[in-house]
C-alpha cells in the first residue's frame, strides 16, 4: 500500500481516480490546487504524488514547491495534452499516464513507481 497525494482540480476526475486507487488499497490524500498539494507534502510520509496537468495554480507552481522540499516524493503526470509525454520527461516525472486511460492505469503505475 502506498501513501499517495492526488492533485486534481476537476472534482469528477479526482473522485474517480481516488476510488480506483482506494480499491487497490492505497491511502489517498486529495489536493485541489498546487498550493494545497505542497502543504500536504510538507507534512511528509508521502510515497508518490499524482498530478493532473491542469491543476489550479499550475504545474510550475507545484514544481517550484517540490524543489523546495528536502525529500520530495516521485511524481506521475496525468494529462491529455499532446505535448504531455515530452513535458513529463522534461520536468522529471517518474511516469506519465494519459488522461483517457488514467482510471485503468493509475493503480498499476502507483504500484510500479512506489515500490520501484
Amino acid at each position: 500500500m502506498a501513501q499517495v497525494v492526488l492533485v486534481a482540480s476537476d472534482v469528477g476526475l479526482r473522485e474517480a481516480w481516488r476510488a480506483e486507487l482506494e480499491t487497490h488499497r492505497h491511502a489517498v490524500m486529495l489536493a485541489s490546487t498546487a498550493t494545497a498539494a505542497v502543504e500536504l507534502l510538507r507534512e511528509g510520509g508521502v510515497d508518490l504524488l499524482l498530478i493532473d496537468h491542469e491543476v489550479i495554480g499550475g504545474i510550475r507552481l507545484l514544481m517550484a514547491g517540490l524543489e523546495r522540499l528536502p525529500d520530495a516524493p516521485p511524481f506521475v503526470l496525468i494529462s491529455g495534452a499532446v505535448d504531455a509525454p515530452a513535458l513529463s520527461a522534461h520536468i522529471g516525472a517518474a511516469a506519465f499516464v494519459p488522461k483517457t486511460s488514467a482510471v485503468e492505469e493509475l493503480a498499476a503505475v502507483v504500484k510500479r513507481v512506489a515500490n520501484g
